[in-house]
């Protein structure tokens, strides 16, 4: 059990209620590296006192509490605080998970996160099993969102992957755990499937199998993109992808292609508009993604403005 609590700048303790109604006690408690108590048991209420001095929280920094029941942690998030001291954290630990509140809920959604390596293809995928939305990330990934109730009765899903159905199960998923409601499964170039519990794919391993996106957000400020037509390119031919809305465009980029110096351009029916790739775009911590802003007629990035 991982909880995320946020204090102000200046508060040294937070308070925290554990609620266990669980039919199982919780071993331990650990936090900033400390243990606080070693044992809740089941029906039991009890307030600790998590010392936050020093640990830099403020807005919406936080700070971590790890809870073990027979070895096992399960993850939560409590309530982000961005104003005023915080005093107390109410947290009730069931069967099920936990919850901030004296019940627990069933989630709505489930969710998975299905990718293929760069010389495979997401053809199609079946509409069933309760599947209620699919979001292309980029041309070899997929965000697929459930109904809970219903995929965890026939927890699979199909697709068509370069002309090939497959089936791809996850009965061994714990449905009765209601706070973990996702899954991600990858397909590598030998066609094995791999799930995120099988072994971590290395650095190398992917730089081999998986193309690496840069993600380049525009918004518009002076509403063209809905009035006029619009097209995207760039002088090092690192576009792979673009998704349209009528108040951004979302670019993805090749990353191996894409340099410092790179250039791209935005071309509406009466102007046109460039932006010129810069080091501090590139960095590593970027996150791999920037965002630019049509305003003043001309490409900005976000940040500078």
């Amino acid at each position: 059990m991982f909880l995320f609590l946020v204090s102000c700048r200046g508060q040294e303790t937070i308070s925290v209620k554990i609620s266990n109604r669980s039919s199982s006690a919780i071993d331990s408690i650990i936090t900033n590296h400390q243990k606080i108590k070693s044992v809740i048991k089941s029906n039991e209420d009890t307030i600790i006192t998590v010392n936050i001095k020093g640990a830099n929280i403020y807005h919406e920094g936080a700070i971590g509490i790890n809870l073990y029941q027979k070895g096992i942690r399960k993850n939560a998030t409590v309530g982000f605080h961005d104003m005023g001291m915080v005093s107390e954290f109410n947290v009730f630990v069931f069967n099920e998970g936990v919850f901030n509140t004296d019940k627990p809920i069933m989630p709505k959604e489930f969710y998975i996160y299905f990718s293929v390596s760069k010389d495979q293809s997401i053809d199609s995928i079946f509409d069933k099993n309760g599947l209620i939305s699919i979001y292309e990330d980029n041309p070899n990934a997929r965000s697929l969102k459930f109904d809970f109730k219903k995929f965890s009765e026939h927890p699979s899903f199909e697709a068509i992957v370069s002309g090939k159905k497959q089936e791809f199960k996850f009965d061994f998923h714990n449905f009765n755990d209601w706070n973990s409601t996702s899954e991600h499964i990858t397909i590598r170039m030998n066609g094995r499937v791999q799930y995120l519990q099988d072994k971590v794919i290395t650095d190398v391993e992917y730089n081999n199998e998986y193309k690496q996106y840069f993600t380049i957000l525009i918004e518009d400020s002076e509403n063209k993109f809905s009035k006029q037509e619009v097209s995207i390119f760039s002088n090092c031919n690192c576009i792979d992808k673009i998704y349209k809305t009528n108040t951004y465009y979302r670019v993805l980029c090749d990353i191996k292609k894409l340099e410092e110096k790179s250039t791209i351009t935005l071309k509406t029916n009466d102007s046109q508009y460039n932006y010129y790739i810069k080091n501090t775009d590139m960095a590593k911590n970027s996150g791999n993604a920037l965002s630019l802003v049509l305003k003043n007629k001309a490409l900005k990035n976000i940040l500078d403005e």
